[in-house]
């Protein structure tokens, strides 16, 4: 070999291997399953992906731009932030926090223990309670969790003791009386399921049931939340209706049939406000929950898990969907998209025209088929066909462009 060779050889090897920066070309939006405005600096939003592993976006003027601000590994249930400013997030068994805005995540493992929602004690940083279910060795079982060290470890007490299965799925903690904790879920018995609500007077030592005895075909209880200045006031939310106590769930009244009230949240800036996340739309009361109109207008998407209220503006709201982030600026009555820099897509299929290899079409999971016809600079939605699921497959006709055939992956 000579002389050239060698020293052609030689700069090969010591030269880095070639790479290129990957970067995100969208189409922004994506699923936006749980939100919490910060306590700390109210401009503050902080959004978690449905996916696994989750991104978490953070808006510093209230939803209108987004930046990652971290990820962390797990598939998110819940997400509030403490008095102090520390980020709580159930992810399964895991009990994931942040002091730092979401840019790192630690995690506490607690075996055989599903964390679904999570509620910060409203004065004291260090105490924290979840909703929950426990494996026993023989089934789940509904469960109360409490940490009075800022999640580092758990107590549990479980709310229902019988052979049958039972799940924790909402919390709820009076703002004006600490002591009043509401836990609500369902319990499948005999092949069918039955809402569950459970009341604590003395801060989660003890509790009793106070289900809506009206409620016992509804199903599930989603969520559940209390008057932000009177405890006796409590809403109950279920797969098919919205209950409302005004004696501290002694009874109860049926106030709403809108279906899959997934969250409840008064809002702290007027207790009359409530709003509601159902599958499509959002629903609201300006009377304390004493009734309901149901608000879909410029949602799209599905799957709206969580509403939050602006802790001191009671016009704001926002929430997420299987399309993105939407914020409202007239007490829930409209919504407006508002995805700029929230790029936290799953893409189900993919495909590039061989024939014409700027054009690209793409499924998000949840959020419906995109075009791109500048090799995906920009981003055009589509019209899905009607009963069609995520398309788990795309594929372009190799000689003609405008034949596409897709599969469906919802059966």
């Amino acid at each position: 070999m000579n002389r050239g060779c060698w020293v052609f050889l030689l700069l090969l090897l010591l030269s880095p291997p070639l790479s290129a920066d990957w970067e995100s070309v969208g189409p922004e939006g994506g699923q936006i399953s749980y939100l919490a405005q910060s306590t700390v600096d109210p401009d503050v939003i902080f959004a978690l992906s449905g996916s696994s592993p989750a991104k978490v976006m953070r808006s510093d003027d209230l939803g209108l731009t987004w930046n990652m601000a971290g990820t962390f590994n797990g598939s998110p249930y819940s997400l509030a932030m403490n008095p102090s400013g520390t980020l709580m997030c159930g992810a399964s068994s895991y009990f994931y926090y942040s002091t730092n805005g979401g840019a790192s995540w630690s995690s506490v493992y607690q075996a055989n223990t599903i964390f679904n929602d999570i509620a910060p004690h409203p004065t004291n940083p260090q105490t924290v309670y979840a909703a929950a279910y426990r494996y026993n060795g023989t089934n789940w079982q509904m469960t109360f969790c409490k940490s009075t060290d800022g999640g580092a470890s758990w107590t549990y007490l479980p709310l229902i003791n019988t052979s049958d299965t039972s799940y924790g799925y909402g919390i709820a903690v009076s703002e004006s009386n600490p002591q009043t904790i509401y836990v609500c879920g369902y319990l499948y018995s005999s092949s069918t399921y039955a809402p569950k609500l459970f009341r604590s007077t003395d801060g989660g030592v003890s509790f009793t049931e106070v289900t809506p005895s009206g409620c016992s075909s509804e199903y599930y209880a989603y969520s559940v939340a209390v008057h932000p200045t009177n405890p006796s006031i409590v809403l109950l939310g279920t797969l098919y209706g919205i209950w409302r106590s005004t004696d501290g769930g002694t009874s109860w009244s049926d106030v709403s049939s809108t279906v899959y009230n997934y969250s409840l949240t008064f809002s702290p800036a007027n207790s009359d406000i409530v709003i509601a996340g159902g599958y499509n739309g959002v629903h609201r009361s300006t009377n304390a929950g004493a009734s309901w109109t149901t608000s879909t207008s410029g949602i799209t998407g599905t799957g709206l898990c969580d509403v939050v209220a602006h802790s001191g503006d009671q016009t704001k709201a926002f929430t997420g969907s299987t399309a993105g982030f939407f914020r409202s600026v007239n007490t829930a009555s409209s919504w407006t998209l508002s995805n700029s820099g929230l790029v936290v897509g799953r893409d189900m299929a993919i495909a590039v025209a061989p024939s014409q290899q700027s054009l690209v079409f793409k499924q998000m999971q949840g959020a419906g088929v995109w075009k791109s016809t500048n090799y995906g600079a920009a981003w055009t939605p589509l019209t899905m066909p009607l009963s069609c699921g995520d398309f788990c497959g795309i594929v372009f006709d190799p000689a003609n462009p405008a034949t596409i055939l897709a599969l469906e992956g919802s059966g």
